[in-house]
């Protein structure tokens, strides 16, 4: 008799616990019915979102894997590793899976590149590993001109542009040296030749690979259309050279339209940069140089022109306010004061 009071506990036990378990799978079941939007995130996860949070959900394991998050970023093709905002912190997860793969401990976090993370935590970005160990010891104190979300801090061929503040930017390498001084306003992506445009005090120049000028910052803007070729800008006139100095053409516009209302067969406005000059229409000859925001034609050899931007531009040209000058086709001014 003992023996089969045992069992019937044991049996109710059994029972018990089957319920509780059962419970939870229906109150699982019931809440992933509740949730809207669904959307497949990879083969086994799906992607709900109900009040203003994301909830992710493992289909394979039919169980939610994370609930109430701010945002999910989206895996990238060389990682399965995104990231979550739960409470306004960051975090990692498995893309492929759904589940966590740190706590959201991040004050701000990025997706892994080339096998580097970045996050930023107490004010200072680190570099970590897909180990979520440091990939290097060095940490950076970054000061922003705002709060807002900034562009993505990542590595690209090895490389990663890194912006200390708005003026003091360079690039680090993998080992977290850097290869070009945190001293720039300006460090472009690398070109095709793996070059680099950089900007310091207002004048453009360009960097190789490993941090090397090959050409001097001394020029108003610097484009790199072709592989040891640049375009530069320097007062209004643009010229195409090698990297060593050669110039390959003397004379090199952006864009090139009629003037209209009024019209002239004699002369065409072009531009350089975003700013404007005039050129004769028969021989490309420049009358004006490209320094200037905007440009009409008046009539016989008198052009309008706009001075760069200041607070008191005139939305009506025909005012005559003090941004506009009138000039003449050797670039003389006739009214109006630079």
């Amino acid at each position: 008799m003992q023996c089969v009071n045992i069992l019937w506990k044991l049996g109710l036990g059994a029972i018990g616990i089957a319920a509780v378990f059962f419970i939870v799978f229906l109150a699982k079941e019931i809440h992933r019915e509740d949730m809207s939007g669904g959307s497949q995130l990879s083969d086994y996860v799906i992607e709900y979102k109900k009040d203003g949070y994301v909830s992710l959900y493992n289909q394979r394991d039919k169980e939610f894997t994370l609930e109430r998050l701010d945002w999910i970023s989206h895996g990238l093709e060389d990682s399965n590793i995104a990231v979550y905002s739960k409470n306004l912190k960051r975090g990692f997860f498995d893309y492929n899976t759904g589940k966590p793969l740190t706590d959201p401990i991040y004050d701000k976090a990025w997706n892994f590149y080339e096998g580097i993370g970045t996050v930023e935590k107490d004010g200072y970005v680190s570099f970590i590993n897909t180990d979520f160990q440091p990939a290097f010891p060095q940490k950076f104190k970054l000061v922003r001109a705002s709060d807002s979300w900034p562009e993505a801090i990542r590595f690209r061929d090895g490389q990663c542009v890194l912006a200390l503040t708005p003026d003091s930017i360079g690039v680090i390498d993998k080992n977290g040296n850097w290869i070009l001084e945190p001293k720039y306003q300006l460090v472009s992506d690398l070109s095709t030749d793996r070059c680099r445009i950089v900007s310091i005090n207002g004048l453009a120049g360009v960097v190789d690979y490993k941090g090397k000028v090959i050409l001097e910052p001394i020029y108003d803007a610097v484009r790199l259309p072709n592989k040891g070729v640049a375009n530069v800008v320097k007062d209004g006139s643009q010229k195409q050279i090698t990297y060593s100095g050669t110039v390959l053409r003397d004379f090199v516009f952006d864009n090139v339209r009629d003037f209209v209302e009024p019209a002239s067969d004699e002369f065409t406005l072009y531009e350089i940069n975003d700013k404007y000059g005039v050129m004769r229409s028969r021989t490309c000859e420049v009358v004006i140089p490209a320094l200037y925001e905007d440009i009409r034609y008046l009539s016989g050899n008198r052009f309008m022109a706009m001075l760069p931007a200041t607070d008191d531009i005139s939305s009506t040209p025909e005012s005559y306010s003090s941004s506009w000058i009138v000039l003449d086709d050797h670039n003389n001014i006739l009214s109006g004061k630079k």
